[in-house]
Parts: C-alpha cells; sequence; structure tokens
C-alpha cells in the first residue's frame, strides 16, 4: 500500500475520538488469495485433528514466521508509518488467526456465549503506547468471525484505574500482568460513562487498528449467516518508533527472531517472548509436519531486519525518529522502576 494513499488526518482523528478505525486496501484481493491458500494448505496437513486455538487464535507452530505472516507484516508498514510520522519501526512478531467455519462441523457460535473482553495494556503503561492492528484475508461481516471493540473505552483508561483500584491486573516486583480479562462491572461502568460495543466489518485486504487502550475482542459467526464457508483468516501485528526500544529490548527481539518465538503486541518497548509459540503440547510426535522449520527469505531481508531490530536504524540522518512525543509510564509503580533501571 502506497503510503500516499493514506488518508492519515481521518485515521488519526478515528482513533482518537472512537478508538479504532478501519483502513482498506492494505493487501491486494491476490496477495490475500495466494496467503490464505498458504494457510489453508498448513491446515489441511492436520487432516481431521486441526490446528490448537483459542477460538481461531494461534500461536503455536511458530504461526509467527510463516512466509505469509512475514509478507503481510511488511505491507503494513506504511499504514503505521504514517500514524507515527516515521520509517523508523519495530514491529511485533505476533500470531495470527485461522477460524475454520463451525458450520463444517467444528467450532462453536456467536449463541454459545464467548465472550472475552480484555486489554493488553497494563497499569505501569499510561498514555498511548502502541496501536494494534488485524490485517484481514477474507472480508468479514457484522454476522462474521471479527473484532469486537468498546468504543471511545481508550478515553477512560485513566479513569478506570481510579475506580477500581484491582484493574489491569497485578502489579509487583515478580511479574506485571498485561492481558487481562474484564470483568462484568468494568464493562458496565464503561457503558455508564456512554461506550458502547461496536463489531467492526473489514473488507478483505482491510486493516482494523484500535489505541492499546480498546477494550476489544472477537465474536464468533452468527448461527445462520449468509456466509456460512467464510473463513477467518487474520495476521494480527503492531508497529512503534524504534528510538522508543531499549538495548534490553533489542536483544529480547533478536531472540524472539533466532529463536522461532512469537511475541505480545509490544513492539519496541518492555517486550513479552512467548516461551510457548515453538512447540504444540498436542503435537509433539508431528513436530516436522506442522511447524516453520527455516526462516522464509522475506524475513531474511533488511526491512525485515531492521523492523525486528537485527539491524539498527540512523536516528542522527535528519528523518523524522518519532510523531512527537514519548509513551508515559507510571512512575510510583515498583514495575516501571525496575523496567526503567534495565539497562
Amino acid at each position: 500500500m502506497d503510503q500516499a494513499a493514506i488518508d492519515r488526518d481521518a485515521l488519526l482523528y478515528d482513533l482518537e475520538t472512537k478508538g479504532y478505525s478501519v483502513v482498506p486496501g492494505v493487501v491486494s484481493a491476490e496477495d490475500c488469495d495466494n496467503y490464505t491458500r498458504q494457510y489453508k494448505n498448513w491446515v489441511a496437513k492436520f487432516e481431521d485433528d486441526p490446528p490448537f486455538s483459542w477460538d481461531s487464535v494461534m500461536h503455536f507452530y511458530r504461526v509467527s514466521h510463516f512466509d505469509a505472516t512475514w509478507r503481510v507484516r511488511l505491507q503494513t508498514k506504511p499504514v503505521f508509518a504514517s500514524m507515527w510520522n516515521t520509517e523508523k519501526l519495530l514491529c511485533s512478531m505476533d500470531g495470527i488467526a485461522i477460524g475454520i467455519p463451525p458450520e463444517f462441523g467444528r467450532g462453536k457460535f456467536r449463541d454459545d456465549g464467548t465472550n472475552w473482553l480484555h486489554l493488553d495494556h497494563g497499569r505501569t503503561r499510561r498514555s498511548l503506547h502502541v496501536y494494534q492492528a488485524a490485517v484481514y484475508l477474507e472480508e468479514t461481516t457484522e454476522e462474521d468471525h471479527c473484532l469486537r471493540v468498546i468504543e471511545k473505552s481508550h478515553l477512560y483508561h485513566d479513569r478506570l484505574l481510579e475506580a477500581f483500584p484491582d484493574a489491569t491486573g497485578s502489579n509487583n516486583e515478580e511479574h506485571e500482568v498485561e492481558f487481562f480479562p474484564f470483568k462484568p462491572e468494568w464493562i458496565a461502568w464503561y457503558k455508564e460513562q456512554g461506550c458502547t460495543e461496536r463489531i467492526i466489518a473489514v473488507p478483505k485486504g482491510g486493516m482494523v487498528i484500535w489505541d492499546s487502550r480498546t477494550v476489544h475482542d472477537t465474536v464468533l459467526p452468527k448461527r445462520g449467516r449468509m456466509h456460512s464457508y467464510r473463513w477467518r483468516f487474520v495476521v494480527f501485528v503492531c508497529m512503534a518508533p524504534a528510538i522508543w526500544a531499549t538495548d534490553e529490548d533489542y536483544e529480547a527481539k533478536k531472540f524472539a527472531y533466532d529463536n522461532f518465538r512469537g511475541t505480545a503486541h509490544w513492539p519496541a518497548q518492555k517486550n513479552t517472548v512467548f516461551s510457548s509459540t515453538t512447540e504444540s503440547p498436542f503435537t509433539k510426535d508431528r513436530w516436522h509436519i506442522y511447524a516453520v522449520e527455516t526462516m522464509p527469505d522475506i524475513a531474511k531481508t533488511s526491512e525485515a531486519k531492521l523492523l525486528v531490530g537485527l539491524e539498527r536504524y540512523d536516528f542522527n540522518d535528519g528523518s523524522p525518529n518519532d510523531p512527537g512525543w514519548s509513551p508515559t509510564w507510571d512512575k510510583s509503580s515498583v514495575f516501571y522502576h525496575r523496567y526503567s533501571n534495565r539497562t
């Protein structure tokens, strides 16, 4: 996608006012078909026992390093570069989502009651830290398997922390939880502030982006939907200015890349490298059939190496390094001081 084709003002306005936005045309229809073909061929290897997922979300089998995953990841860079006002970005090595239609006899429908509204933005992080994104390789309507958000919830993140001291996970010397599911009373509180649930339709090849403080989850397909054959194919990706990263952040990213690991959504600061992404407890005896064994050529390019921190940008070349501001932290927390003193 050409960065000149992106309406940056409209995109940032949506993100600032609603907490999310949809950008069409990030990946061409032809590329979408090629990538979904790769993923379907991989799923076919599992025969009657489909790959393990959490309601379609996958981190096992080294899926973060499929050729298709990397190609989609790189194609999103112009959008992130436009938002952040810099080409000097680091990317996450997120997972993917493959949702086999429940009409095929496996999986659940929306009326089964699945609800996992959550945040991936821990208590220590204040202000905007990252934009999360999902690229859809197949069209999704409001009837299909798609993103749900609590619109405008990003505007009330700090007030939530004041209203509910137990919100956003633990914050102690050993561990801070970044991913945490929401309690019903927290969701009710957001709705009392005037926030509303939205189910987001995304065109084929489009990308939905949301502020990391926006409460979200995914909803399953509706029973009796029009397109009962429709799979879910999503690549998750996040990028942020590289200048925000510490040396230890770079080391964590290199470790993830060298060991085929996946990461959480944080591209630049306080990286989380998943230990579980290089194997699956359900298929150890057939590991070589399912998992990525070699890094694809696209991931060895200079652009990819810059995005994962294997190569460094020149921050003194006169071009923008950031949007003109940096993320803020809760400096009273134990975790903040442990993090800020790492290097």
